[in-house]
């Protein structure tokens, strides 16, 4: 890749909005969380590495809070049936 606005702008795009699709193993998220910081490595932007934890703790944190919000909407139905055989 040639050092552009482009795909510079395309690299940060990438990165802010990679998303981990149902049943996909945390390695293959790493792996491309790290390709896009080794794209940004190869048009010469360097990614400081405090930057990079703290874009990857914000990523992984979204994931645990939909898994939570998940978790809790099955707990709540879950709940709600309980009480309903109880009645």
């Amino acid at each position: 890749m040639t050092k552009s606005l482009t795909n510079g702008l395309y690299l940060k795009h990438w990165l802010y909005t990679i998303r981990m699709k149902e049943g996909m193993p945390i390695k293959h998220y790493l792996d491309e969380f790290n390709r896009v910081i080794l794209n940004f490595y190869n048009i010469d932007v360097k990614v400081e590495d405090g930057d990079q934890s703290l874009i990857l703790l914000c990523l992984l944190l979204y994931f645990m809070i939909i898994l939570l919000i998940f978790c809790c909407m099955d707990m709540i139905l879950l709940v709600q049936m309980i009480s309903k055989l109880y009645l």
